[in-house]
Order: C-alpha cells, then sequence, then structure tokens
C-alpha cells in the first residue's frame, strides 16, 4: 500500500514532464513557421521594390 502514493506521484511529474516536452517541441515550430513567413515577406518586399525601380526606369 505504501507503493501507490509513490506511484501516483511519480506518474503526475511524468505527465508534467511530456507536457513541457511537447510545448518545447510545439512552440519550436510555431516559431520555425513564423520565421519563414517573416523571411518570405523580406524576400517579396525587395522583389516588389526591384520591381517598382525598374518600371520607374523605363
Amino acid at each position: 500500500m505504501d507503493q501507490r502514493p509513490k506511484r501516483r506521484k511519480l506518474l503526475k511529474e511524468g505527465v508534467k514532464m511530456l507536457g513541457f516536452i511537447i510545448g518545447l517541441f510545439v512552440g519550436a515550430f510555431i516559431g520555425v513557421v513564423f520565421m519563414c513567413l517573416c523571411n518570405a515577406a523580406a524576400k517579396a518586399d525587395e522583389q516588389m521594390k526591384d520591381h517598382i525601380n525598374d518600371k520607374s526606369k523605363k
């Protein structure tokens, strides 16, 4: 009977640790997606700027 509370405590701690690790992966994935979107937007801005400059030179 003494073992059950210890097992429950270990299980709770394991679930917390698993949640923490899953949260790290989800947060990292969202960060990478956001970084890629920002990079794509920056490249699109550069292309638009070049396109506008090309039109104004003609």
